[in-house]
């Protein structure tokens, strides 16, 4: 093979290299892009969950204030008694979310009985 055609062989690799680092690069910065998309996404989900959340603990704490002694003890032993219900059914995994959601209640009522009561 003569210097010439070693030449044109090196400048044909280095071309064909080159055309599949740039696809490459093309495509990682799409997926890059779809990714900061997606990612935005979530955040901007994340956010609205966050703000949920919130406004169903103020509007639970308005009501909670609104209680006498009688009703938050029983509404106290109403969520403990559905917490006790959905964490007996082991065999479905997110109904241990749903105790603990029962659970956090009940505890939110005993605070405030214990707060405002005793």
């Amino acid at each position: 093979m003569n210097f010439g055609m070693k030449k044109v062989s090196l400048i044909f690799a280095l071309t064909a290299i080159f055309g599949s680092l740039q696809v490459l690069v093309t495509m990682d910065n799409s997926n890059a892009q779809m990714g900061q998309e997606i990612l935005n996404e979530v955040n901007g989900l994340y956010d609205e969950a966050n703000d949920l959340i919130n406004y169903t603990l103020q509007e639970e704490q308005k009501h909670i204030s609104s209680l006498s002694c009688q009703q938050l003890l029983s509404e106290l032993t109403d969520y403990k008694k559905a917490g006790d219900y959905w964490a007996s059914q082991v065999n479905i995994p997110h109904y241990a979310s749903r105790a603990e959601g029962y659970y956090a209640s009940a505890e939110r009522r005993r605070t405030a009985y214990l707060k405002n009561c005793l």
